[in-house]
């Protein structure tokens, strides 16, 4: 199977909440014995979860508020969750769970929000072909942390291709992947430290062609089929 930096992303993601579990959450956890991005990704988010959970003040809900919060993540009947005064205590990521679950939640409404209130992508490139046609529209959230893709024309390629879309360092250091590009809709992926900081240093972004799944060395291997200029604010 072929792991895209957005898959890694989501599994990282799911394994430091908790909810990747049995054969799933052992596999995930051999990838990060051989791929860095997979381990980065679930050191990123666990690093993410635990300063949560460290700012999280201990609080015991009324009942009634405790049983609309398990009802909303879908918990299920666990007695230790329905009875808060009973529980024991539970593992770190078990804690993660619910307190990280929430946190996403509130993060993603202040995603909407902040773009209501007028606060605007910290950049922007629109990614267009050789006669102009807009193909992606490329925006990165006012705090950097998250980059929406979404496809305004599109291109068509082969089944056994990807895009990939790069950040060019105006320092001109080597590119670095931000994420496969979605062939339809929009697409929202979380960016890594080392994407936020290549993005920030960069002037440009490129669309490469590459083996379905993404490039396998980390570098474009395919031919850069477009460029587009950085805009910020």
């Amino acid at each position: 199977m072929n792991y895209t930096p957005e898959t890694l992303d989501r599994l990282a993601a799911e394994y430091a909440l908790g909810t990747l579990r049995g054969r799933a959450r052992a596999r995930f956890e051999a990838l990060c014995e051989h791929i860095a991005v997979a381990a980065t990704a679930r050191d990123a988010w666990e690093e993410r979860l635990a300063a949560l959970v460290l700012r999280t003040r201990s609080v015991t809900p009324a009942a009634s508020t405790w049983l609309a919060i398990v009802s909303a993540l879908h918990i299920g009947a666990d007695p230790v969750l329905a009875f808060p005064a009973q529980r024991v205590r539970r593992p770190l990521w078990q804690q993660f769970a619910v307190a990280a679950s929430l946190a996403i939640l509130a993060g993603t409404l202040g995603w909407f929000m902040a773009q209501q209130e007028g606060r605007g992508p910290a950049l922007t490139a629109v990614v267009s072909d050789a006669a102009g046609r807009p193909l992606w529209r490329v925006a990165a959230s006012s705090d950097m942390r998250r980059l929406q893709i979404t496809v305004l024309g599109g291109e068509a390629i082969a089944d056994d291709r990807s895009l990939e879309l790069w950040a060019l360092p105006r320092d001109g250091a080597a590119p670095v992947s931000l994420g496969l590009v979605p062939r339809a809709a929009a697409l929202s992926v979380a960016l890594l430290e080392p994407q936020r900081a290549a993005l920030l240093g960069a002037d440009k972004v490129a669309v490469s062609l590459e083996p379905r799944g993404g490039s396998p060395t980390g570098a474009p291997t395919g031919p850069v089929l477009h460029v587009a200029d950085v805009t910020r604010g």
